[in-house]
């Protein structure tokens, strides 16, 4: 997605929320009443929009739900203010991420967020104003999606590529503005969240070597204990080759 195309895209998804918000009752909890999700967290969910509690409204919902809840309720949520929070929660807590998703839909979600809004319900940026990112894809080459999710680390984004140990690994390279960083997720992958990045490269890669130490360093992070202070056993782990 080119950036003409994503501007196009904002504006069809805000004019489709002013023309909702024509008829739309203001009372949040009528709204919330329409709220559905499991039988045992309804009345708690309910609370939560209304009271604000955007991470709340998830309650009965799973990882892999998450973001199907958003879009079933994306104008509800943003009228209420607390969309581009629960837009980052949603995201963050979903196990198989945008997997399956029409581009349009995932356009969609992130083209109908207040920008500033959206960058504070993330982690804080790290300073910079370009970074170097990658992304690691597998599968048939139409479905090596370029966004929305970029790593500034090699290795986790080679990881991405064969956690599956399917065929058609991918891996990209991307030079990416600060202002074209929708949010970020600090932790251990590294994520920062971009529609429409500069064109990648796509990177020469042996993945017999690359992803065999791909899966080593994964595992390490995983048994890595952050309470003992073993500053060798894993002091490379993150470093881009």
């Amino acid at each position: 997605m080119n950036k003409r195309q994503w501007e196009r895209k904002i504006r069809e998804a805000h004019e489709a929320f002013e023309r909702w918000s024509i008829s739309a009752s203001m009372d949040w909890k009528e709204h919330a009443s329409e709220i559905k999700t499991a039988d045992w967290a309804i009345q708690r969910c309910r609370e939560a929009f209304i009271e604000g509690d955007a991470s709340g409204c998830f309650l009965g919902e799973s990882g892999g739900t998450y973001l199907r809840f958003l879009w079933d309720n994306a104008f509800r949520l943003k009228q209420r203010g607390i969309y581009e929070s629960a837009l980052v929660s949603a995201y963050r807590c979903s196990t198989l991420g945008f997997a399956g998703w029409p581009n349009d839909y995932v356009a969609f979600l992130f083209a109908l967020a207040d920008m500033d809004k959206l960058r504070e319900a993330g982690d804080p940026i790290p300073p910079g104003e370009f970074y170097k990112l990658y992304r690691g894809v597998v599968g048939p080459r139409k479905h090596h999606r370029t966004f929305p999710s970029w790593t500034s680390d090699y290795w986790t984004a080679a990881w991405f590529a064969v956690r599956f140990k399917d065929k058609n690994p991918a891996l990209f390279q991307a030079e990416v503005n600060r202002q074209d960083v929708l949010f970020y997720i600090d932790g251990s992958e590294k994520e920062f969240v971009v529609m429409c990045p500069p064109e990648p490269r796509t990177l020469d890669v042996d993945w017999e070597v690359v992803g065999k130490e791909a899966q080593e360093r994964h595992r390490k992070v995983l048994e890595y204990d952050p309470g003992e202070q073993d500053e060798s056993s894993d002091s490379d782990i993150g470093e881009a080759s």
